[in-house]
């Protein structure tokens, strides 16, 4: 069954709170399916812009449900500056089912990447902020290197490390949380290779207190992250059973592939599978299939019994269109997308497509080597197995792509975008050009097992449908999400954006779905708390001439003056106490005068043995809890915090001058 908008049947109550009613139908008005072009409006970003207004450079679309969408940019300012002035500033923009508004002025980024914790709480991949880039720091990026976890319409905390140091955070590329409140509830963004004492793909990972550093034993870039319910059970209640999680990674020609295949690699890895202790597991991906053959002569009429060849492992890189045996390093880091959604909207089993072309490496050379460049090739996951649907042995791989990369040669790679659709075996792709107009293709699958297949069953040009006002070059297709069945999102590369989707009166909403009225997406936020790449600048002021102190106090009468009135500040943090649960949990609980950067951080003789994340709290009561190791039991905590806020003073009789408590009453704690 499918999901559909306009039919005025049986309501459907979605389990987001945000979503009011849907109406399901089995069939969709495919006459009335179209992209239709729905810019960022005049009233989305402010006065004195243009009604139609380019986004710059998106890094992501992606959305909580159908009228809850978040899409991160670069902006036509650029991330760099920190003019918000003129044109569309780099942030974060908000969609509530009317249109696109600016949510953020703040965490933008240059190809930053979103990851939903819950229906108020996401992550980005962001870049540095403005002023983090020093003269010293000239060998690393400030693109995709930092990260802001934004919780109930605030930037709750950033984390950044100083560049040019060992505990710098490599670019990331790929983002996914799973669901808030499941037994592994935890967060990953995965990126380029280490230094050369840690070669894996670089990594952090957030378990819902802290955030560490992980590198993949294997040593690739990683592409791509997406969900996936393998199950019924996982799709009614993903907090009880996780989603699998997903990671591509792109083979690069200087890759260490240790005791890998280089002719099998494996090119998707599952993170943190449910009820296992290690983080990283290979994909190796069996054909569904095993080529057999009988044990029977030619002239024996019996029944014979079957032996199973050697079955590779998935994708089939086949023969490129020469002949030649291609060389799986050719292929681009597959992208992937599934109709998996964390609210809940896609009640079934999800699928997850992952599609590349050739990539930017070429094959190897040398005497009497021979090696094919890589063809299209698309995978399907569903019903918890993977499927080759692009793609075959044959020479070309049976490539229905090969007319596009025809017209895209020298460009690099193929796809920009893939975006599996809700209901359908089938997925939206943003193909590569370069005549600066939007191409998309739809990729439907048919068939079951080894003898299912993908074919284009339609193609658009979407430059072709800007209407008068719209930009005569809209850029090529970029960044692809569909959060429903016949809804789905496209950004060109210059910021304009397309929708696809059943309303033919008004493109900028969807019928059926209610605004999104939540706060936490109705303004605009514009503060991203200090974190540890914000480089520490002594004062530019001079100390203070004290060099006549003493002739002055000689020379000045004495004379019995009364002590006046002062004032002194409240103490930043009060009320603490701390007690051990579960036998190796610490609580600390105490209560914070006014907003503040808080972490506790345990230590033994000197030596730091646990720490919670650098938290930004409000006002108020608050609890922190760090897991202890036995064997590094810690003999002092260290609860830092810093106001973000003036701190309320009150009067102390008998005292001249004015005094200051420290931020914090009691900053260490003896255990």
């Amino acid at each position: 069954m499918r999901l559909r908008r306009r039919a005025p049947g049986i309501l459907l109550l979605l389990a987001a709170a945000l979503l009011a009613t849907i109406a399901i139908s089995g069939t969709a008005l495919a006459a009335n399916l179209k992209w239709r072009f729905a810019p960022a409006a005049n009233s989305s970003i402010g006065s004195g812009i243009p009604s139609a207004l380019p986004l710059g450079k998106v890094g992501e679309i992606s959305f909580w449900a159908p009228n809850r969408g978040l899409l991160i940019a670069e902006g036509t300012t650029g991330c760099k500056t920190t003019g918000t002035t003129a044109g569309a500033p780099c942030g974060l923009y908000a969609y509530n089912g009317g249109g696109w508004h600016l949510l953020s002025t703040v965490c933008g980024a240059t190809d930053g990447r979103i990851a939903w914790e819950g229906a108020d709480a996401f992550w980005t991949i962001s870049d540095q902020r403005p002023g983090n880039v020093t003269e010293h720091a000239v060998e690393q990026e400030p693109q995709d290197v930092s990260l802001c976890h934004f919780v109930n319409g605030e930037v709750l905390a950033s984390y950044a490390q100083p560049f040019d140091q060992p505990t710098s955070y490599k670019a990331m590329d790929a983002a996914a949380c799973l669901p808030e409140g499941s037994p592994q509830s935890s967060c990953w963004f995965g990126g380029r290779l280490g230094t050369p004492s840690s070669k894996g793909a670089f990594h952090l990972h957030w378990d819902g207190h802290n955030l560490t550093t992980v590198y993949s034993p294997l040593g690739h870039e990683v592409s791509s992250m997406a969900l996936a319910c393998e199950t019924a059970e996982c799709a009614a209640t993903p907090t009880l059973h996780p989603p699998a999680l997903f990671e591509s990674v792109q083979l690069g020609g200087n890759d260490e592939y240790g005791t890998e295949d280089p002719e099998h690699p494996a090119v998707l890895h599952q993170i943190d599978p449910p009820g296992s202790s290690i983080d990283f597991h290979d994909v190796f991906l069996p054909a569904p299939i095993c080529r057999l053959s009988t044990k029977c002569g030619p002239d024996e009429f019996s029944e014979c019994p079957l032996e199973a060849a050697e079955c590779p492992p998935l994708p089939d890189y086949g023969l490129d269109g020469g002949g030649e045996r291609v060389a799986p390093r050719t292929l681009a880091g597959l992208l992937l997308s599934s109709d998996y959604t964390p609210s809940g909207v896609n009640r079934a089993p999800s699928q997850v497509w992952a599609v590349a072309g050739p990539g930017e490496t070429g094959p190897p050379s040398g005497k009497g080597v021979a090696r094919g460049i890589a063809h299209p090739i698309a995978l399907r996951y569903f019903d918890g197995a993977w499927t080759q649907v692009v793609g075959d042995n044959e020479a070309g791989g049976g490539n229905p792509f090969a007319a596009e990369q025809e017209e895209l040669k020298g460009i690099g790679q193929l796809f920009a975008g893939v975006a599996a659709e809700p209901g359908s075996p089938a997925a939206w792709l943003a193909v590569n050009s370069h005549d600066e107009e939007a191409h998309v293709d739809r990729l439907q699958a048919e068939g079951e097992g080894s003898e299912a297949k993908a074919t284009v069953s339609q193609r658009e040009t979407l430059g072709e449908k800007a209407g008068p006002e719209g930009p005569g070059k809209p850029g090529s297709a970029g960044p692809i999400a569909c959060p429903a069945a016949n809804d789905c999102w496209l950004a060109t590369s210059k910021g304009w954006l397309y929708h696809l989707t059943e309303d033919a009166g008004n493109p900028d909403s969807t019928d059926g779905y209610p605004l999104d009225t939540d706060p936490n997406f109705a303004g605009v936020i514009t503060f991203r708390p200090e974190d540890e790449g914000t480089p520490q600048l002594p004062s530019i002021e001079p100390p203070a001439d004290d060099s006549l102190a003493n002739q002055l106090e000689s020379a000045l009468p004495t004379t019995a003056v009364q002590a006046p009135t002062a004032r002194t500040a409240k103490a930043l943090v009060t009320d603490v106490s701390s007690h051990i649960v579960h036998r190796y949990t610490l609580e600390l609980s105490f209560k914070l005068t006014v907003k503040a950067h808080v972490q506790l951080v345990a230590s033994r003789k000197s030596r730091k043995v646990a720490e919670t994340a650098r938290e930004t709290l409000k006002a108020g009561k608050h609890m922190l809890t760090l897991r202890l190791n036995p064997r590094s039991w810690p003999n002092k905590l260290d609860l830092k915090a810093t106001p973000l806020e003036p701190l309320p003073t009150v009067e102390v009789k008998g005292v001249t001058g004015h005094t200051v408590a420290p931020p914090v009453a009691s900053n260490s704690a003896e255990t």
